[in-house]
């Protein structure tokens, strides 16, 4: 555990930049059979499933709205350095509620009242991706920045908006993992969840998802981090359901390890839990980054967005390294991710910053 941790000392940057382009790796594995039941995978794929990418939205290697909202969440978070860079105190919730009105606007008739957006200029990324409508009902209701949904959804859409925060904090050099920040990334991770998700589950799961990632980006194993997640759920009297369904993950992949049928018996009918138990069994599973991919997606859960959970907890863990390089070459939007992912370490006062985030 020395080793990782001096490995990840040396790297630190790479594990930032594996964490965001693994998701969307994962997501573009995920996507062409996100529909799908684990039956109708083996039947179209073999008993193996899905390896490799295969075609999604015309092409191999697309993303869904998973990875298009994960973006314009990183775009939010670096306006916000920017803003404090210029002497403001801006709200990081409200910054991230923009950007994620702004991605509504590629989607809709919405208009965001800013013009003015690095991403907006990227056509790219107004080609809709199977956003579910009432999610998208419910950002389009959605007027105060940063205010809790009020709703009872765990949808787990607002999952996609935790691995920039975490990237953001381990990419600030002037904090450092210990009991104040884990408490700060745990509340500020369920609060964005929130921001769709009004549900107790949907909240909770978003800040256990925050200490995951963090402890991983900041060099400690996924069991480590386990054990720090759970005090901070365990004087919640409604994390009951959240720490069983962790528990459960856990046993599965020390009973059950890489069992396409111990994937499938975590989906569930609570989105938000489904997918972090997904996605955490295949972390704790993987022998490498594409082992646990594939199996983050083969089962009748929501493949997408499990496998781009999956995706950033292993590159957050693994490193770039151990990412395929195939499916980084043929991965869409794979420039425009390294740009917002090497933003996190510039200077919010570097002119180019000024340019790109302070509008």
């Amino acid at each position: 555990m020395a080793e990782q941790s001096e490995h990840w000392a040396a790297n630190s940057a790479d594990y930032q930049r594996a964490c965001l382009l693994g998701g969307a790796v994962g997501d573009a594995l995920g996507a062409p059979v996100q529909f799908f039941s684990l039956d109708d995978i083996v039947q179209q794929y073999g008993e193996r499933g899905v390896l490799d990418y295969m075609p999604a939205y015309g092409r191999k290697g697309a993303v869904t709205d998973d990875t298009q909202r994960l973006m314009f969440t990183t775009e939010g978070i670096l306006r916000y350095r920017v803003a404090s860079a210029r002497g403001e105190q801006p709200d990081l919730r409200s910054f991230i509620h923009r950007a994620d009105l702004r991605w509504l606007s590629t989607q809709t008739t919405t208009t965001t009242g800013q013009q003015r957006s690095f991403l907006l200029a990227e056509r790219g990324l107004y080609s809709q991706r199977a956003a579910r409508d009432s999610f998208l009902a419910v950002l389009s209701k959605s007027q105060q920045g940063g205010v809790t949904a009020d709703n009872q959804y765990q949808f787990g859409a607002g999952l996609s908006r935790i691995a920039p925060l975490a990237v953001h904090f381990v990419s600030d050099t002037r904090k450092f993992w210990g009991e104040a920040l884990r408490a700060e990334m745990f509340s500020l991770s369920a609060d964005i969840s929130a921001l769709s998700d009004g549900h107790v589950n949907g909240r909770l799961t978003g800040g256990a998802l925050g200490i995951l990632l963090l402890g991983l980006l900041y060099g400690h194993p996924p069991e480590a981090c386990l054990a720090r997640i759970d005090e901070q759920l365990r004087p919640n009297k409604d994390s009951q359901a959240l720490r069983r369904a962790i528990d459960h993950a856990v046993e599965l992949a020390n009973a059950q390890p890489n069992s396409a049928s111990a994937a499938e018996s975590l989906c569930g009918d609570s989105m938000a839990l489904d997918v972090f138990s997904v996605a955490l069994y295949s972390l704790l599973c993987a022998e490498d980054f594409a082992s646990g991919l594939v199996l983050s997606v083969n089962h009748s859960g929501l493949s997408d967005s499990c496998g781009a959970l999956a995706g950033q907890l292993l590159g957050a863990w693994r490193g770039l390294d151990d990412i395929p390089q195939h499916w980084l070459q043929d991965l869409e939007h794979k420039a425009l991710l390294d740009c917002l992912a090497a933003d996190f370490l510039k200077s919010p006062e570097d002119p180019l910053m000024k340019q790109r985030y302070g509008g």
